[in-house]
């Protein structure tokens, strides 16, 4: 009963904590003894005006009248015009203005990271030493393997250490509806020392027992 009443006050410790229910004396005891996972140019005009005019006239004076005229203006515009304007514009413009923004994975990452912290407070133990000596784990943080063989209550159930037939009790401090017989766990929480309860035939049974926060499938 001096067991019971340690146990009592640090599941009201925990379940200050966390804001789960209250547990009594009374429901730890009656776990135990219930039970022992988405374009055309116009044709040449030729006008051509053929008039032949033939009007002969004697005349006794004679005018002979011999005025060549020659004109030759000969023009030559050569004005070469090179123009070369290269123009060659290099203006480069880099934009780097990073926004830092949080990613989706980023998100994840921290809370990754945050709930290893949280869970490497529990200390994984070993099975015999756990079943041996219970008291030595009362009140820390441990984390077990568990294959569950009893299902007691949507709070309450019992496992075997794998791979044996050692027992021991869990009350989770959440309720479930996702855990069977066979279902493999390993259980986060505290453990709570060594209970003992009666069998349907009278018989004291002595289990360890672990306060689970939350267990893992």
């Amino acid at each position: 009963m001096k067991k019971i009443t340690i146990l009592l006050f640090i599941l009201l410790l925990i379940s200050g904590c966390g804001g789960s229910k209250e547990l009594t004396a009374e429901d730890i005891q009656a776990t135990i003894s219930a039970g022992i996972e988405q374009t055309q140019l116009a044709g040449p005009t030729s006008t051509y005006t053929s008039v032949p005019t033939s009007t002969p006239t004697e005349t006794p004076t004679s005018t002979s009248t011999n005025t060549p005229t020659v004109t030759y203006t000969p023009t030559i515009t050569n004005t070469p015009t090179i123009t070369n304007t290269s123009t060659i514009t290099l203006t480069p413009t880099r934009t780097n203005t990073p926004t830092p923004t949080t990613a989706p994975y980023q998100f994840t990452q921290t809370a990754y990271v945050k709930t290893q912290d949280y869970m490497s407070k529990f200390e994984q133990v070993d099975w015999r030493d756990f079943n041996t000596y219970p008291d030595k784990y009362d009140g820390e943080f441990i984390k077990i393997s568990c294959r569950v063989f009893n299902v007691i209550s949507n709070e309450q159930f019992q496992c075997y250490h794998p791979g044996t037939y050692d027992p021991y009790f869990v009350l989770s401090l959440e309720e479930f509806d996702d855990i069977y017989d066979n279902s493999y766990l390993t259980i986060y929480g505290l453990g709570a020392g060594e209970h003992c309860g009666k069998n349907a035939y009278g018989a004291e049974i002595c289990q360890p027992l672990v306060v689970a926060e939350f267990f893992v499938k």
